[in-house]
């Protein structure tokens, strides 16, 4: 009966800056990874602000904590989405597109990103403050076109047939249709293999999906029910496993 069932949590292990820090393990880029662990979005807004936090060295706790103060909308409406959008491929284009107004904490629709223009130098921002990472989202997509597939470290395959294409008025080739997704199949493919991974170790190996409701998983996390007072070791047993290195991704 109802009054007899025991009362029971939702608890949700979310990997943090989980497909940035992918990013920068597919780039082998370590300035990439540094930033993603500590505030990618904030980093990248002191820029856009021309309030820049230092690139090296420890990074500046009471300078990003400002920053993500006082231009709290700039981040969540420029520096968020050209960082995510980053992972995707996003162009230009798509990233104005998709980005191009938000609706403020008033109900309000305003201007995000204002222009295409906009959105190339700020791509261009991020391609000058990590250039290894930049340089790896180009020789991706020349690898898929000249593979016409690229396969995931965890073995997730797909073809591409338009990565890059002819381009007859500047001589040259560019990026075809598939350029975003060929940006983004790495790392998406191995960043949700690594979490599939995970689950399959805990089922494999306790009791832990069971006893604790394994539920879903939703994007970069990991979703259990358990009883109230099996919180604290739910806790402890599921994080135990999504922080054991990978190994599969040991580069």
């Amino acid at each position: 009966s109802l009054h007899d069932a025991l009362p029971i949590c939702i608890a949700e292990f979310d990997k943090k800056s989980f497909h940035v820090t992918m990013m920068g393990y597919q780039a082998r880029d370590p300035l990439y990874i540094k930033w993603s662990r500590v505030d990618m979005h904030t980093l990248l807004t002191s820029y856009i602000v021309n309030e820049p936090i230092p690139l090296y060295g420890e990074p500046d706790l009471d300078k990003i904590k400002w920053v993500k103060k006082h231009y709290k909308v700039v981040r969540d409406t420029q520096g968020k989405p050209l960082v995510l959008g980053n992972q995707l491929g996003l162009g230009p284009a798509r990233l104005y597109e998709a980005n191009k107004t938000y609706v403020d904490e008033h109900g309000k629709r305003q201007i995000g990103i204002e222009s295409k223009k906009r959105a190339i130098w700020l791509q261009g921002l991020i391609a000058e403050l990590f250039p290894v990472t930049a340089e790896y989202k180009k020789k991706i997509v020349e690898q898929a076109h000249m593979q016409t597939y690229l396969r995931s470290e965890y073995g997730a395959i797909r073809w591409f047939y338009d990565a890059m294409r002819w381009d007859y008025q500047k001589r040259c080739k560019r990026n075809g249709s598939e350029a975003e997704q060929a940006i983004s199949h790495n790392t998406q493919s191995d960043a949700f293999g690594m979490i599939h991974d995970e689950i399959l170790d805990m089922g494999q190996n306790s009791e832990i999906l069971e006893e604790h409701w394994f539920c879903n998983t939703i994007h970069d996390s990991v979703i259990m029910v358990p009883e109230v007072g099996k919180l604290d070791r739910c806790i402890q047993e599921v994080y135990s496993f999504m922080t054991k290195p990978s190994g599969v991704l040991v580069h």
